[in-house]
């Protein structure tokens, strides 16, 4: 309660209060990938509040969430005495944070809680947690004058530059590979400009699809099991893969053997040691952030430096990506069909939502497919929950992403499955009048399951069917527009009134409840 009476007409800090500390937290994370800033979730009640925060900061350390998570507490003389909403607090949050720490006398919560804001925004970013004790809270302490900034320090890498020069000099495919912290570094187009000098094609890491314009010639979308086609057979011919701002991780390359040449140079670049020389053996590695590394790399290209690409290699990756971007325009032959399927459904988002739109992608197969089939021509302009891949996280994204950039239009696109998940947040939008739009694939499913069930358990279903619900009518109960589609021409026209003004919507897309995707084929066998 003092901090509430401490927000009360705060002239700089805008109070949002989210239904679920859970949902909370993922608007704090949408907010900081948004803002390139940190983002700050307040729950306040001991015990269940703090437990309902552990999926959302779990999701933002997997994804290298700059956010400040402040707990309430119990009393420090009830501790360890079975008190009211007691539980072990550090424990609970160690793992899903990168780190966690208690307040234990009242003139120490000012300085530990900006020593925790500093920690959360230093390499490798990430949530940190702080606990407040309910009698630390009610005690007295002197003001602070606190000065300095929030901005990460850049390590020192001059030593790696000329290195990896020469190997772009000695190579004939190489192919530059841009991951999260290009975009978190905003600093994509030095990414286009090493491509261009070089005749490099560009593919991203997985969920960092908006990591660099796609509408470079040379952007081939995402590498992995779960990009694009192109982009995946370009990496695997590729003798040299310069991968900036990645781990080369489970989601880019599922541990694949045959991601990679054998005789593949890999060079990598990442803020976070830990990640370093981990998943794959690497020739380079470089601890450096992203956007330092990239603009001292091309502060030190000479005026017509050598490059080694092969020309008939690189000619036929023009073509390949050419004939690419042509398909991905081409209007499907199942335009016409209602409901949808997905060629149809994300031809037609392509080509409706506007450019400068923001996506917020839950997990689920149809938004796996979703992270590759949509493009991007701004940074940041897609957030999913990546490894972690946790349901729940699209629409709180959204919400804060939509706070830290008003400009911008800010989508959820979602399942039905993972819209039930955090529906009653569209009492916060209404609230507190968040133009979001949520754009729901609806086909009455558990997708991901039943499609496992479908290609592995013959047809054996169970806790797959959803019921028929109608979110469009959902939203209307809470006072929101609710817009229905079931076809390329309905969806058009939901799409262009939900922008055609600045309040919340929810639109229902109807799709085929026959399509199902099943993504991981590697850990399933077939049953009789």
């Amino acid at each position: 309660m003092e901090i509430y009476d401490g927000l009360h007409a705060h002239p700089r800090v805008r109070y949002i209060g989210a239904r679920d500390e859970r949902a909370a937290t993922g608007m704090a994370d949408g907010y900081a990938r948004a803002s390139g800033s940190l983002g700050v979730v307040l729950a306040g009640q001991s015990g269940p509040g703090v437990t309902n925060l552990v999926s959302g900061l779990a999701a933002a350390k997997a994804a290298h969430t700059p956010i400040l998570s402040l707990g309430g507490s119990v009393s420090t003389d009830q501790w360890h005495n079975d008190a009211f909403q007691e539980v072990d607090q550090e424990a609970l949050i160690r793992p899903v944070a990168k780190a966690v720490f208690t307040v234990l006398k009242s003139d120490r919560v000012v300085p530990m809680v900006e020593y925790a804001a500093r920690l959360a925004m230093s390499h490798p970013m990430g949530p940190v947690h702080v606990n407040l004790p309910r009698d630390v809270l009610m005690g007295e302490a002197p003001e602070i004058e606190l000065g300095g900034t929030l901005a990460p320090s850049n390590p020192n890498h001059r030593d790696a530059v000329e290195h990896v020069l020469r190997l772009i000099g000695s190579a004939e495919r190489p192919v530059i590979v841009a991951g999260g912290g290009v975009k978190s570094s905003r600093s994509g187009s030095l990414v286009e400009q090493l491509s261009d000098l070089f005749r490099m094609p560009i593919v991203t890491s997985a969920g960092h699809r908006d990591a660099v314009n796609n509408e470079h010639p040379l952007m081939l979308g995402q590498m992995g099991p779960r990009g694009g086609v192109l982009a995946a057979a370009v990496v695997a011919e590729a003798d040299l893969v310069i991968g900036v701002g990645t781990r080369f991780g489970f989601n880019s390359t599922f541990f694949e053997p045959d991601t990679f040449r054998k005789d593949a140079r890999l060079v990598q670049v990442d803020v976070d040691s830990a990640s370093l020389n981990r998943y794959w053996p690497v020739e380079l590695a470089v601890m450096a952030e992203a956007g330092s590394f990239l603009a001292e790399l091309l502060s030190h290209v000479a005026e017509g430096a050598p490059s080694g690409t092969e020309t008939v290699w690189f000619e036929s990756v023009k073509e390949r990506a050419a004939q690419y971007r042509q398909d991905r325009s081409s209007t499907p032959e199942s335009s016409d069909k209602s409901p949808m399927d997905d060629a149809t459904l994300f031809h037609t988002l392509r080509q409706s939502l506007p450019r400068e739109s923001i996506v917020c992608l839950d997990a689920g197969t149809w938004c796996l497919k979703a992270s590759e089939a949509l493009d991007h021509a701004l940074t940041p302009s897609l957030f999913t929950p990546l490894d972690f891949a946790s349901l729940g996280f699209a629409f709180p994204a959204a919400i804060g992403a939509q706070l830290a950039c008003p400009e911008r239009p800010s989508v959820a696109l979602l399942g039905d499955g993972g819209a039930l998940y955090t529906i009653a947040e569209l009492s916060t939008v209404l609230e507190h009048d968040i133009p979001v739009t949520m754009i729901v694939m609806n086909n009455s499913a558990w997708g991901a399951e039943k499609a496992y069930q479908h290609d592995f358990y013959d047809k054996r279903y169970i806790g797959t069917d959803l019921p028929a619900h109608d979110f469009a009518a959902i939203a209307e109960s809470f006072g929101i527009r609710g817009l229905r589609a079931d076809s390329a021409q309905s969806l058009e026209v939901a799409i262009k009134e939900a922008f055609a003004d600045r309040i919340p919507t929810v639109i229902d897309v109807r799709i085929d409840p026959e399509i199902l995707f099943s993504f991981r084929k590697d850990v399933f066998r077939k049953f009789k």
